[in-house]
Formats: C-alpha cells, structure tokens, sequence
C-alpha cells in the first residue's frame, strides 16, 4: 500500500474554492489516485475533507464520486479493476449514502462505464477478484430490486468488443467469477458463456474468418447476432 499525503491533493482554485483536480491535462482528481494506490488510510479522510468542504449532498460532491480521468474510469472502476475491495466498499457504501441506493444516479454511479465500455463488473471480472465481483452483485441485487430489465442490462452489458462480463471472465479462466455470474443471472437464456477461448480458436481459421463462422452458428442459435472479433 502506498500512503498519499493529502496536501500534495488538495488545492483551491483563484476564487478560494475547494478543487478535486491533480492534474488537468490527465483529468484525474485525489480520489482517483487514492483509489488506484489502495489508500485505505488517506481515502476516507480525503471523502470526509471533500464532504464538508463541498457539502455531502452537494452536486461537486456527487460529481467528484462519479468523475471520470480521461480514459474514462472512474475511482470505483479503477478499484475494482485493481481488486481493491476495501476501496469499492467505501465508494459503494459512500454512493449509497448520498444518491439513495435505488434511484438512478446510484445505477449510473455503479454501471459507469470507460471509453472501451467496461464497467466496474466487467473490469473486475476480467481480473478475476471475486471478492470485488460479489460485492458488485451483492450491490446490484440491491440497487435493482424490481427493476429486473436493469439488473439484466448491469450483468449481461456488453463492452465495445461485444463481451458480455460473463464472457470475458470465460475467456480469461476465472471459473470462480463465472460461478458467481451464472448464479446471479435471472435471464433463463444465460446458461454459459458464449464465448471462450476454446471455442473461438476451435477451428483452425484466421480470426476474421472465424468469426463469420461463430456468427452465422450463433444466428442459426440464438438469432441475430453481432460477433466481436477482438479477444476480451
């Protein structure tokens, strides 16, 4: 673990106000840094610094939480891409306590997603930190309760590749990701992972190629499909 002095983070701008920003040109903030670090000690200074400078209910409070560097991650999916569970359990819990677990801008929160369309889900399960991808469903149950078109779209949402999270935990052997995917999956459809590396590479054809082929069987299957070419 590497402990961030909060100084180095904390700035004001030329009005005198309170700015989350490290580094503009990377359009990262203390609480992304934090986050990738795995600061447990520093992180829920910098959110309590943050809530009473800014105002817990306030919009710049809930934007810090949300904000994203500019390759689109935000600090709960840097955290969970990393397998910081401590750090997604504070941000988890902290999102809870200031949008309200079940309305939509906890959704967004929890769903956000970086420029090649991985969520927290996604990332965590392309890792293999169970422990992360748990509490993420754990939070998910919770979050869209009722709400079973979200929840379906929260678990099975593809990234830009067309890889579901359930795929790209296939793909990358993480058995124990998939169990827990599986089991947490309400579409009856949802019995395996389409995708995995066996399949994809079960014939002895380019990829391009192949591909065509997965996707005229997966059409004959399920219907219309559209097939990634890239691996997860």
């Amino acid at each position: 673990m590497v402990t961030l002095e909060l100084p180095l983070f904390i700035f004001q701008n030329a009005k005198g106000e309170p700015t989350i920003w490290i580094d503009p040109k990377e359009k990262s903030t203390a609480l992304i840094s934090l986050c990738m670090h795995n600061d447990v000690i520093n992180l829920p200074v910098l959110l309590k610094l943050c809530s009473d400078k800014l105002g817990n209910m306030s919009v710049a409070f809930k934007e810090l939480l949300a904000h994203k560097e500019k390759n689109g991650f935000s600090a709960l999916n840097t955290a969970s891409r990393r397998g910081h569970i401590n750090v997604v359990n504070m941000l988890l819990t902290q999102g809870a306590e200031i949008y309200g677990i079940q309305t939509q801008a906890f959704k967004a929160f929890l769903t956000n997603r970086n420029k090649s369309g991985f969520s927290s889900l996604n990332s965590a399960s392309k890792e293999g930190h169970t422990s992360v991808v748990q509490l993420l469903l754990t939070t998910g149950t919770t979050a869209f309760k009722g709400d079973n078109k979200g929840f379906d779209n929260f678990i099975n949402k593809k990234n830009k590749a067309g890889f579901t999270p359930l795929d790209i935990a296939s793909w990358n052997g993480h058995k124990c990701v998939v169990d827990l995917l599986l089991a947490a999956n309400i579409n009856p459809a949802i019995t395996q992972p389409y995708y995995t590396k066996e399949r994809f590479f079960s014939k002895k054809t380019e990829p391009r190629a192949l591909a065509s082929v997965i996707e005229t069987e997966a059409a004959l299957n399920y219907g219309t499909y559209s097939h990634p070419v890239s691996a997860p």
